[in-house]
């Protein structure tokens, strides 16, 4: 039996939850239905929750950016709850656990000569000057008709973009095309370290304005915790429950196109709609949905670009009155530690996304987790656990940073991502190598095509 819709949403995380509620803001009399292969709404941003078998993947970390987008919906639907009272923690510091000490600092330091010290010592910060100098000249991303774009500068005083030329340079080249010290120069190997917890496996090809846009995001006290409560906020808004229906455990199959109307089939039945939101990334949609309904420069990025995993070890600690800090490298095993809210530890090893469909480099990643675990239960023998709950997940961040396929990202810059019938929103969808920028953005201009119509 067939389920008719206005608008049917292919994905549960924040990005199809929040398209969702933006919609029913703006035409109450939509029909609209979310689907979710998983058993809960989140995606990305999910908690580890042990007695409900809950797993987090330690991504659930957003933008002052995001975190305002999620929290003007409740205020324009005229409702009392606050974000801040629903996700209150926010990473404020950032540590460094090499052999048995564990060393802190604020977050602020993240990405700057002081933290270069922290973990490289007075020669990596001596030289950390040089790293800025190449991002800041050459983090512009380029469009199709090869015009310059905003430059990312962490340096409050600089200048707000690059010239044309240096935008171009760093749009066409490599970040080891700059850098004329070896890898094993002081600044060198912490960057690298910090690129891994950034989502970057190797900077030595990453493109500047990637390696500039994750570190500007992460250097911003983002904000973290457990996101169930803001979803259930979300689903409960009375607008949200008259027009928005979630269906969880809920896999899609297949998509046609018949008579105008989208039918989506999946293993909860079929659902059809004149309007499609695939709010999966491309590399997940790519299963379902036929190659012929994809914009050939979308077609591309599935096809053409390559997209960056994480491994992941879950964990909640026994105790949660333990100094343990938001963010954590550990460097000797290329592995970082996310603390989210009290009880929510995840330890996260990055690996390209072919490197993840082969074993060995799985296998390896698994146990350099397990012996960055094991140096942490040292310092903390009580309170951290010992499970052996691991995930791969293929997708963790916004954009491949390969520089040598940045033109194939930045097509999206111009030709956006709607059209008449269908919209793709999300992390993956737009040039920014800032994820919630992606996101944002893709559900504003669905969000615009739907009201127009």
């Amino acid at each position: 039996m067939e389920k008719a819709y206005d608008i049917i949403v292919a994905g549960g995380g924040a990005a199809g939850v929040l398209a969702a509620a933006r919609l029913a803001l703006a035409n109450p009399k939509l029909k609209i239905i979310v689907l979710e292969k998983e058993a809960h709404l989140g995606g990305r941003l999910k908690s580890t929750t042990a007695t409900e078998r809950i797993y987090g993947y330690g991504l659930n970390a957003v933008s002052d950016q995001l975190f305002q987008f999620w929290n003007d919906i409740f205020k324009e639907a005229a409702n009392e709850t606050n974000l801040s009272d629903l996700v209150p923690d926010r990473q404020k510091s950032v540590g460094i656990l090499a052999g048995n000490k564990l060393n802190h600092s604020d977050v602020d330091l993240w990405f700057s000569a002081k933290g270069a010290r922290l973990l490289g010592g007075y020669a990596a910060s001596r030289q950390w000057p040089e790293i800025e100098e190449i991002l800041q000249k050459h983090a512009g991303s380029l469009d199709d008709d090869d015009e310059g774009d905003d430059s990312v500068s962490f340096d409050e005083d600089a200048p707000a973009s690059a010239p044309k030329k240096d935008a171009r340079a760093g749009a066409s080249h490599a970040f080891s095309h700059f850098w004329n010290k070896p890898r094993k120069a002081p600044a060198a190997v912490v960057l690298d370290h910090y690129s891994s917890a950034f989502g970057i496996p190797d900077v030595w090809s990453a493109a500047p304005s990637a390696i500039a846009q994750r570190a500007a995001f992460h250097a911003g006290g983002l904000h973290s915790g457990n996101w169930l409560p803001a979803f259930d906020a979300l689903q409960n808004l009375e607008v949200v429950k008259e027009s928005v229906t979630f269906e969880t455990n809920c896999r899609i199959a297949k998509a046609e196109k018949k008579d105008d109307q989208w039918q989506i089939t999946s293993g909860s039945g079929t659902f059809t709609a004149p309007k499609l939101i695939v709010a999966q990334t491309p590399w997940q949609a790519a299963f379902w949905l036929p190659r012929g309904f994809w914009p050939a420069h979308l077609l591309s990025l599935v096809s053409k670009t390559k997209p960056v995993s994480v491994v992941v070890l879950s964990e909640q600690l026994k105790r949660t009155d333990v100094d343990i800090p938001d963010v954590i490298i550990v460097p000797s095993e290329k592995v970082q530690i996310i603390r989210n809210g009290e009880r929510d530890l995840c330890f996260q090893a990055t690996i390209d996304y072919e490197m993840s469909l082969q074993a060995p480099p799985v296998v390896k990643a698994v146990k350099a987790l397990k012996r960055a675990r094991k140096k942490l239960q040292l310092l903390f023998p009580d309170a951290v656990s010992d499970t052996d709950h691991f995930a791969l997940q293929p997708i963790a961040w916004a954009q491949s940073p390969i520089f040598s396929e940045k033109r194939n990202i930045d097509k999206m810059r111009k030709k956006g991502t709607t059209g008449s019938d269908i919209a793709f929103v999300g992390d993956a969808y737009g040039a920014n190598f800032d994820g919630d920028s992606n996101l944002i953005s893709s559900i504003q201009a669905a969000l615009s095509d739907a009201v127009a119509e």
